[in-house]
């Protein structure tokens, strides 16, 4: 008697590994010409997927760097290499009855930048820079005013963030970038939104004002003769936004300005116009003549704020006069006079100032009733000189008595 065997699951068996290496067998080891693709600087092979496309079809090969390709249809094959799911390199590659082998490396770039101000000058402490995509590189170092991107790769597009803080103004400006890595590494540089944030104080004609006050991110500077003040390396922009700063202007410890300023690369000069005054002083004597010479002072709270000497005219001008009470005190060969100016005084008019000098004899100067009375004292003493000469003329007259002949 025969036993019966059942092989159909067997035979499906056979004929399905039938199936695999026919398909193989004509993909790697039929006749013809072999295409060999090599990427040799991958540091982990399992993050490198190549892709070869020809005439005979399509081939993914995943996690390694040699791919031995036999038997392909002579042609034109394109090759790409993808490293961590990024297209990295592709090659063009022609088949022609010959065996062809191609190394294709991944294009890996060490990125070195340095971050700097808008005039160049470079940018060192509290720098902070983060590159994305994470993965599409090694490591990310800053050191000084140095952002190094180890091993980026080379046509991946990065998105480049880089922060800095100024340990002075406590403020910080920032910049976004996207670029490929390549781009970045031939810019060499990162300008940042930061630069010198200049203050110009002025009078209404224009005039800089030198010597006032101005306090802007806890600094406290001082104009220069032109009116300027510079806060040097100052972040403009953050995250894209302009920056902000309180600023307050003083001049002799009068406010001529209180408020905030808003910074941008763009827009980073700023001009204060001050409510100043100008004081005109004539120095006159009582017939309306000037005196040169004259001395004359700006009292502010018992304290001499500003001084000048009249001309040959008798007039005295004093610059940048805030409009606040004010003593006027003018002094001229031993006189004073001093006089009290409210600020509607300061509306641009003259000051007459006039001084008990009528005349100057031998650099003395005498009033209207000083002259009168040296007149008349003068005259009076001539009038005295005569009458005493008379007096002694005749007194002389006595004393010579004429005596006649005696016979």
């Amino acid at each position: 008697m025969t036993e019966r065997v059942d092989i159909g699951p067997l035979a499906l068996l056979l004929m399905l590994l039938l199936l695999v290496t026919a398909h193989t067998a004509r993909i790697a080891v039929a006749e013809g010409p072999k295409l060999e693709v090599t990427v040799p600087n991958s540091p982990d092979p399992y993050d490198i997927r190549v892709v070869i496309e020809g005439p005979g079809g399509t081939w993914t090969f995943e996690g390694r760097t040699t791919i031995s390709l036999s038997g392909v249809t002579s042609g034109t094959y394109a090759v790409r290499i993808y490293y961590r799911g990024y297209l990295v390199a592709t090659r063009v590659v022609a088949v022609n009855r010959e065996n062809v082998a191609v190394e294709i490396g991944i294009p890996f770039v060490d990125v070195v930048l340095r971050a700097v101000d808008l005039s160049g000058r470079e940018l060192s402490g509290r720098l902070y820079a983060v590159a994305e995509p994470r993965d599409a590189y090694s490591e990310l170092t800053v050191t000084g005013s140095s952002i190094v991107i180890r091993r980026a790769l080379e046509p991946i597009a990065y998105s480049l963030y880089v922060e800095w803080e100024s340990p002075l103004y406590v403020r910080r400006a920032s910049l976004n970038l996207t670029e490929p890595a390549w781009s970045l590494r031939s810019r060499g540089v990162v300008k940042l939104p930061v630069g010198d944030l200049t203050v110009t104080v002025i009078d209404k004609q224009g005039r800089g004002i030198g010597g006032a006050q101005v306090r802007i991110a806890n600094q406290l500077l001082t104009t220069a003769e032109d009116g300027k003040a510079v806060l040097m390396r100052a972040p403009l922009e953050y995250k894209g936004e302009p920056v902000r700063y309180d600023l307050e202007v003083t001049y002799m410890g009068y406010v001529l300005y209180r408020g905030s300023l808003t910074a941008s690369s763009t827009s980073y000069t700023f001009t204060v116009t001050a409510d100043l005054r100008t004081l005109t002083v004539l120095v006159l004597g009582e017939s309306g003549q000037g005196l040169q010479g004259a001395r004359v002072s700006l009292l502010r709270e018992g304290n001499e704020v500003g001084t000048a000497f009249t001309d040959a005219g008798g007039r005295a001008v004093l610059e940048n006069v805030i409009p606040v009470e004010h003593f006027l005190r003018v002094e001229y060969k031993g006189l004073t006079q001093t006089i009290r100016l409210t600020p509607q005084a300061l509306s641009g008019e003259p000051i007459r100032v006039v001084l008990p000098v009528y005349i100057e004899i031998g650099g003395a100067p005498l009033s209207s009733l000083q002259f009168h009375l040296l007149i008349a004292g003068l005259a009076s003493a001539a009038a005295a000189i005569a009458v005493l000469s008379v007096v002694l003329v005749r007194r002389r007259a006595r004393k010579l008595r004429v005596v006649g002949p005696i016979y």
